[in-house]
């Protein structure tokens, strides 16, 4: 059975497309990336965080802001408070809050009183940056599935015209670095094992039940005992990681970064089918939130990867496997809608980036023979490309979420 299908194509010109999809993606995002304070309070609250370990080295709120449990502060272990933001999410910033330290472009601690006057523009350009990163490495995985032109052309469609430029670039979500995570996974196939290690401890670091996916990748796989002992590895480091990180800032060993788990871990256990297929249902279909509305070329390359399935390469049909996995595991613990404060939808992503390889594959050796197909997955291309720009334009933020961000500033100034 085949992994790769190993497409030759000429190693520097693969590098030099990657730079490009890189700096593409830069540019594009960097305009309308949010740099203000007007966005969700999970992205508010891993900014927070990042700002802090540069400044001071802990993450615990200085005890001159008001002890208040704003953007998700929870007590810690030491009765001080502490954003309850998954760790992984909270790394991805601290460069960019350190490059701007030294820049001078960020206020020192002493002069921000309250946590509303933290800079947020560099939790931005963190975002951006690592979400080009992510596409670009799938653009690597794609290369060697159906070669250079038709792997740029991929890379940039699901770069443009997904969340991923109206979300994971906006503000600091977990989904860039866990997409820069299961692309470590992907490209990791053929070796060396140690980016699959590293992949599958980063997506668990970030987020926890992402280790349902290289678990699965490696039951599917167990023939090749080096290959699953690397992601066994992985997934361990990123628990164990976790762990020491929930108990030394929390003092809890569970391994939740101070998140209250409890409905998730409930609805894991107790809801019904029907809750979990209604939940699925709207995932694909709900107006505001809908993967299939706001990316209909998912709808338009699902029937050929039917039938494109029998000869697909072993490794893309794991991922999607893997992918499908995670997204009931995610629909059943979670609403669908991912929170507010974001336009199109989110908590999906890491579906997309796994069922990726799988869908190009099928797009070049299934749709292309057929114009009419051809032709209906251009247009929701297009579709899916004003969705999206629609998205960022949008931001999910209304005339309200603004006028309260003025008013909290005010309050504390």
């Amino acid at each position: 059975m085949k992994t790769w299908l190993r497409v030759r194509e000429n190693t520097r010109t693969t590098g030099v497309l990657a730079c490009v999809l890189f700096v593409l993606c830069v540019s594009v995002y960097l305009p309308g990336a949010t740099r203000d304070g007007v966005q969700a309070n999970d992205t508010r609250g891993a900014a927070v965080a990042a700002y802090l370990f540069v400044e001071t080295g802990s993450l615990a709120f200085p005890q001159s802001w008001p002890q208040e449990h704003a953007f998700w502060a929870t007590e810690r272990a030491d009765g001080r408070l502490s954003v309850n933001r998954m760790p992984g999410v909270i790394l991805t910033g601290i460069p960019a809050y350190a490059v701007a330290r030294l820049a001078g472009v960020t206020p020192r601690l002493d002069t921000v009183t309250h946590p509303v006057f933290v800079p947020f523009a560099p939790a931005a350009y963190a975002a951006l940056t690592v979400t080009a990163a992510a596409l670009a490495l799938l653009f690597l995985v794609f290369v060697r599935l159906v070669g250079n032109k038709d792997a740029f052309v991929a890379a940039a469609v699901i770069a443009f015209t997904t969340p991923f430029f109206s979300v994971a670039a906006d503000a600091l979500w977990p989904h860039a670095t866990t997409a820069l995570a299961l692309g470590l996974l992907l490209i990791a196939e053929d070796k060396p094992r140690l980016l699959a290690a590293s992949g599958a401890a980063l997506a668990v670091f970030t987020r926890p039940h992402l280790a349902v996916v290289p678990v699965v990748m490696a039951l599917l796989q167990r023939k090749d005992v080096r290959s699953v002992a690397a992601l066994g590895v992985g997934v361990s480091v990123g628990i164990g990681a976790l762990v020491w990180y929930s108990v030394a800032v929390f003092g809890m060993w569970l391994p939740a970064a101070g998140y209250d788990t409890g409905g998730f871990l409930s609805r894991l256990v107790s809801a019904s089918p029907y809750a979990t297929a209604e939940n699925m249902v709207q995932a694909l279909l709900n107006i505001d939130r809908g993967i299939l509305l706001h990316t209909p070329y998912v709808a338009v390359l699902f029937p050929a990867i039917v039938v494109a399935w029998r000869d697909a390469p072993a490794f893309t049909k794991r991922a999607a496997i893997a992918g499908l996995i995670y997204f009931v595991l995610q629909m059943r613990m979670a609403r669908f809608s991912g929170g507010g404060g974001f336009a199109q939808w989110r908590t999906s992503l890491e579906t997309l980036v796994l069922f990726a390889p799988l869908g190009i594959y099928a797009s070049v050796h299934v749709v292309r023979q057929y114009r009419l197909w051809r032709a209906l997955l251009w247009v929701s291309v297009a579709v899916a490309f004003g969705m999206t720009v629609w998205g960022v334009i949008d931001g999910g933020r209304s005339e309200w979420a603004h006028q309260w961000w003025a008013q909290q500033q005010q309050l504390h100034r």
